[in-house]
C-alpha cells in the first residue's frame, strides 16, 4: 500500500497532539503505515486550512480534552481560543471517522455525527522502573486543565512536610509559584522520556474528581510499575482490574495517612504494582490496539481494493 492511498481518497488527517507529560506519536506512526498524510499541530492555521477543504472527508484524531485549554497554554487571546473551539466542534461534527487517543474527547465525539472507529486507552510500553522507598511521589498531567490544577494543589498540601512531590507536565507560572510555597517540589515540565523522571519514585498520584473516560494516568503508572494512590473517581473504567491493587483515598485525611504510611506498606505496594503492571501490559497492549486500528481503518476505507 503506497503513501497516496488516503490522499487519492481525498481524506485528510488531523493529528492534534500538544506536548503533555511525555511525547506520544504511536497513532502517527500507525497512520503512516497506512499511507496517511498527517497534519501535526493544533494551530488555528491548521484547523482553518482543514475547514476550508469543503466536501473533503477528514479523519479527526484528538488527544487533548479541549483545544481551548491548549490555546491558554500557548498564551493565545480569548478570540483565538473561541475560534479554535468552533473549528474543533465542526471537525467533530463533520469528520466521517473520529480517532480518539485517551479519555476526555470521548463524550463530545459520541454526540457528533462522525463514526468513531477506534477509542484507545492503550499507553506506550515502558520498561519497569526502579521504585525507591525514600523517593518522591510522581504526579503526571496537564496542569493547565482546571480539574488537574485543583487536584495538584491538594497533592502539594498533602505531601507538605512528608514527601517530595515530582510534577511532570505543562503548568502555569501561578501553579508553579503555589507549589514552591508548599514543601519540596520538583517541577519538571514536559519530557521526552517519562521513564527517566519516574525512576527512583516511591509511588504516583491521581486525585481526579471530575472528567470523562478512563484515566490514562493510572495506566501509565501501572505500566511503569509504580504503586498508585488515587481517588475512586480516578479508577473509572478500570476499577475491575486495578481497584484492589491501588490505594484508594476518599478524603484529605486518608490521603495524608497514605503518604505517611508509604515506608510501612512499601513492600506490599511494590508487590501490588508488579501485579498491576502485568495486568495492564496484557489488557491494554498498545501493539494489539494498533493492529485493531489498522484493521478497522483498512476495512472501513477498503484500502485493499
Amino acid at each position: 500500500m503506497d503513501e497516496n492511498h488516503f490522499r487519492d481518497l481525498g481524506i485528510e488527517i488531523l493529528w492534534a497532539s500538544p506536548d503533555q507529560y511525555f511525547s506520544d506519536e504511536w497513532l502517527g506512526s500507525i497512520l503512516n503505515e497506512l499511507g496517511c498524510e498527517l497534519v501535526f499541530g493544533d494551530s488555528i492555521e491548521t484547523l482553518e486550512r482543514l475547514d476550508r477543504t469543503v466536501g473533503t472527508p477528514k479523519i479527526a484524531a484528538f488527544f487533548l480534552d479541549d483545544f481551548a485549554e491548549t490555546s491558554k497554554m500557548r498564551g493565545d487571546s480569548e478570540t483565538q481560543a473561541v475560534t479554535i473551539r468552533r473549528l474543533q466542534g465542526r471537525l467533530l461534527r463533520e469528520a466521517p471517522v473520529v480517532l480518539l487517543r485517551g479519555n476526555g474527547m470521548e463524550l463530545s465525539a459520541r454526540n457528533s455525527d462522525g463514526l468513531i472507529t477506534h477509542v484507545t486507552y492503550g499507553v506506550s510500553r515502558f520498561r519497569q522502573i526502579d521504585v525507591c522507598q525514600s523517593g518522591p511521589i510522581l504526579y503526571l498531567g496537564n496542569f493547565f486543565y482546571p480539574p488537574n490544577r485543583s487536584a495538584l494543589r491538594r497533592a502539594a498540601m498533602a505531601c507538605e512536610g512528608l514527601r517530595k512531590l515530582r510534577v511532570v507536565g505543562p503548568i502555569s507560572s501561578e501553579g508553579a509559584s503555589f507549589l514552591r510555597k508548599h514543601g519540596q517540589t520538583d517541577i519538571v515540565g514536559c519530557v521526552d522520556s517519562i521513564e527517566e523522571v519516574a525512576d527512583g519514585c516511591c509511588g504516583a498520584l491521581d486525585l481526579a474528581q471530575s472528567g470523562s473516560g478512563t484515566s490514562t494516568k493510572i495506566l501509565t503508572y501501572a505500566k511503569l510499575g509504580l504503586p498508585v494512590i488515587c481517588t475512586p473517581f480516578a479508577l473509572r473504567g478500570i476499577n475491575d482490574c486495578l481497584g484492589e491493587l491501588c490505594r484508594v483515598v476518599e478524603s484529605e485525611d486518608q490521603l495524608s495517612k497514605s503518604i505517611c504510611s508509604i515506608p510501612d506498606d512499601f513492600e506490599l505496594s511494590v508487590v501490588n504494582s508488579i501485579e498491576a503492571r502485568n495486568i495492564v501490559m496484557t489488557r491494554y497492549d498498545l501493539d494489539a490496539e494498533a493492529s485493531a486500528l489498522v484493521n478497522s481503518l483498512t476495512n472501513y476505507f477498503r484500502l485493499d481494493e
